[in-house]
């Protein structure tokens, strides 16, 4: 059963609007209207299934080439996504159309290879310039998870899209949450599809591990704040305003030491204590704080966290306070755990301690992120953070419906 170009064309004319799109701001429609769109998608979907179905069975590889299959199996996902969104993502009437999208990855996979791939630290390389160096050291190590989606360029597979998370548990006895840390699509491969194709995959398995909600933070003053806020808001995710939950601030804008030079003497790097000291004493930490979930689930390598800038306060057997950093590719230093036993005012001499080592050992342009939820910071330190506390943000999240 041969296809023809015809019907090949016909079949991916279809659109039912990319939401990776910014898109004029149109009106609701009236109910009436609106069951009237939706038995059309449904009507049109049926034409779709039983065009995939007959592509299926007639797909030859010596005869039709794999792009031909992805674009086809890219117009089936997307409508399936579509109709899903009609719905909640998460209910029950949305959930047949996500497994309908599952099963169609599935069989061109069987047919023709890889569509939407694990990223690892064996095949990271495909997603060279989709993925910052930040986060491929992330994915590497095993903080982050990531999926990516694959397209034939030239006869060869290569990234068109990445999307990277992290499982982490907000509160000891707390439902697990799946945080959205990136989310790119090549350029070449944009309004195609991607987008969708990926974060639908991540809502597909959503039910299967257990996840209580995913969450994503969006810039609120970036230039592509907008589409991010349309296409996670097309996905019934609900945003809330907030502020960043980090402290950022770039070494050269610190005007003066002023209140840094305190603490010196109370805090200490890791480097002081012997190799063999630090696991004893990261543990020792986190055994009297009961926190379980560090770091946020994953067995992170201990060369993962640069020594001289780590520090705790208190003897080494029984700290006081703890603060782990990483020194990330790009030259940011990110504070990956912070906490104390008491007083916010130990947490305030490993920042102390931290901004002085950084600024002694890095170059003036580094930035700094230090999480300060919940962490009192004294108002003479106003003037020494131009940039704290200033960025706002929106919280999107997508939950299971009540």
């Amino acid at each position: 059963m041969d296809i023809s170009t015809e019907e090949l064309e016909q079949f991916l004319s279809f659109s039912p609007g990319s939401s990776e799109n910014v898109s004029e701001e149109k009106e609701a429609p009236e109910p009436e209207e609106d069951g009237l769109l939706y038995e059309k998608t449904e009507e049109q979907f049926s034409k779709v299934d039983a065009f995939w179905e007959k592509l299926k069975n007639a797909y030859d590889p010596k005869r039709y080439d794999r792009k031909m299959l992805e674009d086809a199996c890219a117009a089936e996902r997307e409508l399936l996504f579509h109709l899903a969104r009609r719905f909640h993502p998460l209910s029950s009437a949305a959930w047949e159309y996500l497994e309908k999208a599952v099963l169609c990855r599935k069989e061109f996979e069987e047919m023709a290879g890889p569509l939407i791939s694990r990223v690892t630290a064996k095949n990271i390389d495909i997603f060279q310039g989709i993925l910052s160096e930040d986060i491929k050291e992330d994915i590497e190590i095993g903080r982050f998870d990531a999926i990516g989606m694959l397209k034939t360029r030239e006869d060869t597979l290569v990234g068109a899209g990445a999307l990277a998370y992290e499982l982490y548990v907000p509160s000891p006895g707390g439902e697990l949450v799946l945080l959205i840390r990136w989310l790119y699509v090549d350029e070449e491969w944009r309004s195609r599809g991607v987008a969708n194709a990926l974060l639908g995959e991540l809502v597909s398995r959503m039910a299967s591990l257990g996840i209580a909600a995913i969450c994503v933070d969006i810039p609120a003053l970036e230039e592509t704040s907008q589409v991010a806020l349309d296409f996670f808001g097309a996905w019934h995710f609900s945003f809330s305003t907030g502020v960043e939950s980090e402290l950022v601030v770039s070494l050269k804008d610190i005007q003066s030491p002023g209140p840094f030079k305190k603490g010196k003497k109370d805090a200490r790097s890791l480097s002081v204590c012997g190799e063999e000291m630090i696991p004893a004493l990261i543990d020792a930490f986190l055994t009297e704080q009961r926190y379980t979930d560090f770091p946020r689930g994953k067995e992170l390598p201990e060369a993962y966290f640069d020594r001289a800038l780590s520090c705790f306060t208190g003897p080494p057997d029984v700290p006081n306070a703890l603060m782990l950093v990483h020194r990330y590719p790009s030259g940011k230093l990110v504070v990956v755990y912070a906490g104390c036993k008491e007083e916010d005012e130990e947490l305030l001499k490993l920042i102390c301690q931290l901004i002085q080592k950084a600024e002694a050992t890095c170059d003036g342009d580094a930035v700094v992120a230090i999480p300060i939820a919940g962490l009192d910071l004294p108002e003479e330190w106003d003037a020494f953070f131009p940039r704290q506390l200033g960025i706002p943000v929106y919280r999107g999240m997508l939950a299971q419906p009540f």
